[in-house]
């Protein structure tokens, strides 16, 4: 499941996918990855939400349908992979 998590979270946009990281991975404050995107709370709160309605479009096309209990662990898991592919690609 990490590989196609990886590939989808690879498939958004640099904002998008920082959002997510900075959310979900590094555990940050909506206020906290405002400032880290150059915005404000607000702005982070609808970033992470779109970024997470196209994050579950690119699971969707994959028919990964998962609930949210097992996302939330699968995003946990996936954390240390996607970080390593991170810095590979950097």
């Amino acid at each position: 499941m990490a590989p196609v998590l990886d590939e989808a979270l690879n498939r958004l946009g640099e904002k998008d996918r920082n959002a997510i990281i900075l959310r979900f991975f590094e555990e940050k404050s909506l206020r906290e990855i405002g400032f880290c995107l150059g915005s404000n709370e607000e702005a982070a709160k609808k970033r992470v939400s779109r970024a997470l309605e196209k994050l579950k479009g690119l699971l969707g096309k994959r028919a990964v349908v998962l609930p949210l209990a097992s996302r939330r662990v699968i995003l946990q898991k996936a954390q240390e992979s996607l970080f390593f592919s991170l810095l590979d690609s950097a």
